[in-house]
């Protein structure tokens, strides 16, 4: 019994040693030590730069960790071994330096979207040397002209970028090929809704004192432009809802189908998938009647001379990513109407960082898989939760806020309602939208750390990832169809993670007001600051939610498009 009780005693402090060892991972000291130092007031105040340093600070902890584990380089060969002995790599060596340029190239747009979104932030009334940014004031408040025509194009320049950024995402991923309704908003509703908005700015700009006889004119367009873009928006969003597929399905002509036996459909994930691929990475239902296929000698009628499917689905890689990415850009420029002109380039820089964000996260994913070093199933590391979670606190700074009661913009209040309210609830949602931009957009945008490194999974690997097996080509977001039991587990273990960093700021932030109640700067920093975070946290809940929901309504949306493609007698 001693004996027993000794070796129990050994057990337990060696299970405390590995969860203490766990928890002092630099991905989660970095929120401890923001946690902690809530309790100052000094940062507090000076939160905007102190998060940028965390967040670049945890970015590039990112590679160095690649690299001290061997996996940023691919591997030298040892000259003391035989090259039968050593076991063959999951990636070429190109590959591996591929993605590792890619990682780096995507941190150096990092660092610099970072260094230059400083330059949009705000002052506090305790930063007595600080000038505020000068993309705060609306361009109507300018006093010299070219300044302001600078600025205007400046702004709609950044605008124009940001559309296109986001369309031609979608379209190197062969999602506008399709007659849908999200492809209908990605076409045309997202260009008229950038066309309104930058009529908008030139007409607030424009002095009525000017154009006396156009004041009128004026007066309508201040009222007419920006609720045209509140309905672009809305519709635009509604059809992401209703209609959220962006797969273009091709049939080609086959000498089969004018036979007797009926031909059997094959599918394609994107362009660059082989059949092999296709028979082993589909619906498993597919997959299970292509082998039977195999077996009875069925498949030749089903196939060209040029190997080619008879049926090519294009855009199927990106079936999940597309809609979400295409709602978060509409919802990016519908907040960015709430925001003073000079804030596009502020948005510009968010999607910039946010995608730069996304490739990292993959290209980490598939270095560490190529080494065998893949954790298995779609699990999202903390790592990139934590940054994600810490840069919605960067761009809520980067935005021009604070979190003070001064600094609260209240004319997004008036964009298209210039004579008033009759309530309290409209402008209340409008000033709420302004105010937690970032929030709303990190929030929705959050499935996307699950989906990108599906969508930037390297082809031709002989390892295999996760839920792969050896000599398969990459079929992207279809390996979420295989497993639904993991796609649902992985994408709510991502929300709780999301959402358990914002409720741990939370949790801080009241620690901080309680312990500090008596402090001198208690109702000017900590108590406003409390305020914030926690309704920063409701926001960010509740927009998650959207977000995880929009993913499975994708999912919805997908399996009833199988149904109607699989004849009966293929399922």
């Amino acid at each position: 019994p001693p004996a027993v009780t000794k070796n129990g005693a050994k057990a337990s402090k060696l299970s405390r040693w590995l969860v203490l060892h766990r928890l002092l991972t630099p991905p989660l000291m970095v929120p401890l030590l923001r946690c902690a130092s809530l309790l100052s007031d000094s940062y507090v105040i000076a939160e905007g730069r102190v998060i940028t340093f965390l967040v670049l600070s945890l970015v590039i902890y990112i590679p160095i960790h690649l690299n001290w584990n061997g996996l940023l380089l691919p591997p030298s060969p040892d000259p003391l071994k035989s090259a039968g002995l050593l076991p063959s790599p999951a990636l070429s060596p190109s590959i591996v330096r591929k993605e590792s340029g890619i990682l780096l190239a995507c941190l150096g747009v990092l660092i610099g979207s970072m260094y230059l979104s400083l330059s949009f932030h705000g002052c506090r009334e305790e930063q007595g040397f600080c000038q505020p940014s000068p993309f705060l004031s609306p361009l109507s408040r300018l006093q010299d002209s070219q300044l302001k025509n600078l600025y205007y194009i400046l702004s709609v320049i950044s605008l124009g970028v940001f559309a296109y950024l986001l369309r031609h995402c979608l379209c190197h991923y062969g999602n506008l090929n399709s007659s849908g309704g999200a492809v209908f908003t990605a076409r045309w509703i997202l260009p008229l809704l950038s066309v309104c908005l930058a009529l908008h700015w030139a007409v607030s700009a424009t002095p009525e004192d000017s154009f006396r006889k156009l004041s009128e004119l004026i007066r309508l367009a201040q009222l007419a432009l920006p609720r045209a873009a509140f309905c672009l928006l809305g519709l635009g969003l509604c059809l992401i809802w209703l209609d959220p597929l962006t797969v273009f399905v091709k049939a080609r002509a086959t000498s089969s189908s004018r036979s007797s036996a009926p031909a059997l459909p094959r599918y394609r994930a994107s362009t660059g998938i082989s059949p092999q691929a296709e028979l082993r990475h589909l619906i498993p239902q597919i997959y299970h009647r292509m082998r039977r296929s195999l077996d009875d000698g069925e498949l030749s009628g089903g196939i060209e001379a040029d190997n080619r499917p008879t049926v090519e689905a294009y855009g199927l890689g990106t079936v999940y990513s597309a809609p979400v990415l295409l709602f978060w850009g509409m919802l990016g420029v519908g907040l960015l109407l709430l925001h003073p002109e000079g804030m596009a380039l502020s948005f510009l820089l968010l999607l910039l960082e946010m995608g730069a964000l996304l490739h990292i996260h993959a290209s980490s994913i598939n270095l560490s898989g190529a080494h065998g070093a893949s954790t298995g199933g779609f699990t999202v590391p903390w790592a990139p939760i934590v940054v994600w979670s810490l840069a919605a606190t960067q761009f809520f700074h980067a935005t021009g806020h604070l979190p003070t009661f001064p600094s609260i913009q209240w004319g997004a209040a008036f964009v298209g309602f210039p004579d008033g309210h009759t309530g309290t609830f409209l402008p209340a949602l409008l000033v709420s939208l302004n105010t937690f931009a970032s929030h709303i957009l990190f929030a929705v945008g959050c499935p996307l750390l699950l989906l990108w490194p599906l969508v930037r999974e390297v082809r031709g690997s002989r390892g295999g990832r996760a839920c792969g097996e050896e000599g398969e080509d990459a079929v992207m977001e279809m390996r979420l169809r295989e497993n639904p039991e993991q796609f649902s587990s992985a994408l709510l273990q991502l929300s709780a993670r999301y959402l358990f960093i914002h409720g741990v700021q939370v949790f801080s932030s009241v620690c901080a007001a309680a312990i500090l109640r008596r402090h001198l700067m208690v109702w000017k920093v900590f108590a406003p600051k409390l305020m914030f975070e926690a309704l920063g946290f409701l926001v960010s809940s509740t927009v998650l939610l959207i977000g995880v929901t929009l993913v499975l309504r994708v999912d919805m949306a997908v399996s009833r498009w199988f149904k109607r493609l699989i004849p009966d007698a293929a399922r």
